[in-house]
């Protein structure tokens, strides 16, 4: 149900008019000549040129760059602070935006998510900058610097169409967290109760992936006074993914009770899918082999579901649907990152769509299961009341109810 409301939401809330009365065309520089992307010397050209006062040179020659431009028609109609330009994804690093007026300075506008919200023009989850005034001639170039990926996925908007944009986005953000939070408190409270490992890995699962929402997209260096600075973002993101990965295993061990082999070739696997993780802000192939990794370890998971127990009980069959969700829907957001395909603006929602998806058919399986093995345990302990534990043959006790419900 919880489920159902935040897609209702998100599906039927978000914008898809943008409506403006001039088009946008974005073009790649490597197909003008005039830079060369993916390499730092792509934006050396730029240095040549004078910044306007207030203004500083933001970015970083070791990091891998994309330059485009940016051609507005009719950029006469563009007012101060009328258009907002931003981007999509909302997980690259740095996300600038160049504007080069005719024999005068340049000013740069710096977002992305290793950027303070206090620092964007507007309170977004994506990276975003005001356009100020744009003449004919002048020039506007989209800079992004990121290790893992650098696609464009450029949105340019008016006011009102990015605010009611940013509104669903922050209000699917706040029911997303909210859910994953009473998961947690659920399971903490079944933990508690049951005194279930099951049940306490469950709850670190749900923990790690609520505190993995608020790294990913930056909400915890803006909002929680305690929390590291931009400076060690790729160390803090390889963190929680890697910990989510221990997290989604320990409950996919627990639930599926492998026997010796089987369990300890999971464990091995997602201790090297977590090292790849936390490899990844210094081995730029980490990210990308540790959700390749990630992928054939839950497909392992989901055969040895099937192979062991042939979902036969309800509980099988919710984790089985739980595990089959999170990977699917999942997976699109790595598979967008690394082929550029956006998928109509799901591709980066995908993640937490399909881990809360999981989440929910999770909580039933261990639910279910969990009073599957109440009830057994009541009914052994009534047998065990009412029959000798010898001969298993029924006792004194057991004639003597018998006789009362006569």
């Amino acid at each position: 149900m919880i489920v159902g409301a935040i897609a209702f939401i998100f599906i039927l809330g978000f914008p898809t008019k943008q409506n403006l009365n001039f088009d946008i065309e974005v073009i790649q520089e490597d197909k003008l000549g005039l830079f060369r992307p993916n390499t730092p010397q792509a934006i050396t050209p730029l240095k040549n040129s004078p910044l306007c006062a207030g203004y500083q040179w933001p970015f970083e020659d070791s990091v891998p760059t994309s330059v485009f431009r940016v051609d507005l028609a009719n950029p006469s109609t563009v007012k101060a602070g009328a258009i907002v330009i931003y981007q999509r994804s909302a997980i690259n690093n740095l996300f600038s935006v160049i504007h080069m007026k005719s024999g005068q300075c340049v000013r740069i506008q710096t977002s992305g998510r290793t950027i303070d919200f206090s620092n964007r023009d507007q309170l977004s989850i994506f990276p975003n900058v005001k356009l100020e005034d744009v003449a004919d001639g002048d020039k506007l170039y989209v800079v992004l610097q990121d290790e893992k990926s650098r696609n464009l996925w450029l949105g340019v908007s008016g006011q009102k169409y990015f605010d009611h944009l940013s509104s669903v986005v922050w209000l699917f953000s706040g029911l997303y967290l909210g859910s994953l939070m009473i998961y947690t408190i659920i399971g903490v409270t079944i933990a508690i109760w049951q005194r279930s490992k099951l049940a306490v890995a469950y709850s670190a699962y749900t923990f790690v992936t609520f505190m993995w929402y608020l790294q990913n997209f930056g909400i915890a260096s803006a909002y929680l006074p305690f929390w590291p600075n931009e400076i060690y973002f790729p160390e803090l993101q390889s963190f929680f993914t890697g910990i989510l990965v221990i997290g989604v295993a320990g409950v996919c061990i627990l639930f599926l009770r492998p026997e010796k082999k089987l369990k300890w070739f999971l464990i091995s696997g997602a201790s090297i899918v977590t090292l790849l993780f936390f490899s990844s802000p210094y081995y730029t192939k980490g990210y990308e082999f540790g959700a390749i990794g990630l992928a054939l370890l839950a497909m392992f998971a989901l055969f040895i579901l099937v192979k062991n127990v042939s979902l036969r009980a309800t509980s099988e069959k919710l984790f089985a649907l739980g595990l089959i969700s999170s990977v699917s829907i999942g997976s699109l957001q790595a598979f967008s990152v690394f082929t550029g395909l956006e998928f109509g603006g799901f591709a980066i929602f995908s993640f937490p769509v399909g881990s809360l998806i999981g989440a929910t058919f999770w909580l039933m399986a261990i639910t279910d299961r969990l009073l599957l093995e109440f009830k057994k345990i009541q009914l052994q302990l009534i047998f065990d009341a009412t029959h000798d534990h010898l001969t298993k043959l029924p006792n004194r006790t057991f004639l003597e109810t018998s006789l009362k419900r006569i």
